[in-house]
């Protein structure tokens, strides 16, 4: 399947937004007014929080923190959108390293948005939502700190403007969405790491990613809470019920 992202993009200040018009004109046949109109209303008009809070991102989140690629969990436990500004959303949830968990408070701001073209669904308006986000974890907690990145998330949209978690490719080989890319940094002592996660797959994980198909660690990190990862994944598999660890 043929899909790209179209390097026009809206970017977004307070509850402003405004864009570029690119000089091309087949790209400017593919974005009209209309069709742009179209987006960043329903965006603005739409609390769109279950898109990452939601089942259908969280049952299938992974991620890992530090150059040992050790396993880490998110958990969005409310996801609420600011009154003030439609394009921030106010983060509250926990983290779990191991057998530490840790509850944190933050924020995403959505910062860019654009279309996404794709051949395989021509007929559905498919859109990417970018922007930063920063997570503070209980500084009573052991080894907490700071989260802060940037992510990349993509939904699609009905003709009444109702947007829904891009799920249309989840079927092919290295589909993923909702990719958060960034580092950690401790509060005590000033440590800085890479911290990475994302639905399906993980952003810049290619040495401990050896799936083809689907998300597979290797084995050099196994030890780094990956065995474990993939007993909960045949149990989730097989039906089974997991342990929610955040309640």
């Amino acid at each position: 399947m043929k899909k790209y992202f179209i390097l026009i993009a809206a970017l977004i200040w307070s509850t402003e937004i405004s864009y570029t018009q690119d000089e091309d004109t087949t790209l400017n046949s593919i974005l009209t007014d209309t069709t742009r109109e179209f987006l960043f209303t329903s965006i603005e008009n739409s609390d769109i929080g279950f898109i990452w809070g939601g089942d259908l991102s969280q049952d299938n989140r992974i991620g890992y923190i530090g150059d040992n690629y050790q396993r880490i969990r998110i958990r969005f436990i409310s996801v609420i959108q600011n009154f003030d500004n439609p394009y921030e959303y106010f983060l509250y949830g926990k983290t779990r390293v191991e057998n530490s968990i840790c509850e944190f408070q933050g924020s995403l701001q959505i910062t860019e948005t654009g279309l996404v073209e794709d051949d395989a669904n021509a007929n559905i308006l498919r859109a990417y939502l970018s922007g930063n986000y920063v997570l503070f974890e209980d500084q009573s907690c052991l080894h907490s700190g700071i989260f802060r990145g940037e992510f990349i998330t993509t939904v699609y949209l009905d003709e009444e403007g109702t947007i829904y978690y891009d799920n249309l490719s989840a079927e092919e080989d290295n589909f993923t969405n909702n990719e958060f890319f960034g580092d950690w940094e401790g509060y005590y002592p000033n440590e800085v790491q890479i911290c990475n996660w994302g639905d399906y797959r993980i952003p810049y994980s290619a040495e401990l990613d050896m799936g083809s198909d689907e998300f597979k660690p290797s084995f050099k990190y196994m030890d780094n809470g990956w065995a474990e990862y993939l007993e909960e994944q045949k149990k989730y598999k097989n039906g089974e019920e997991l342990e929610k660890w955040w309640q």
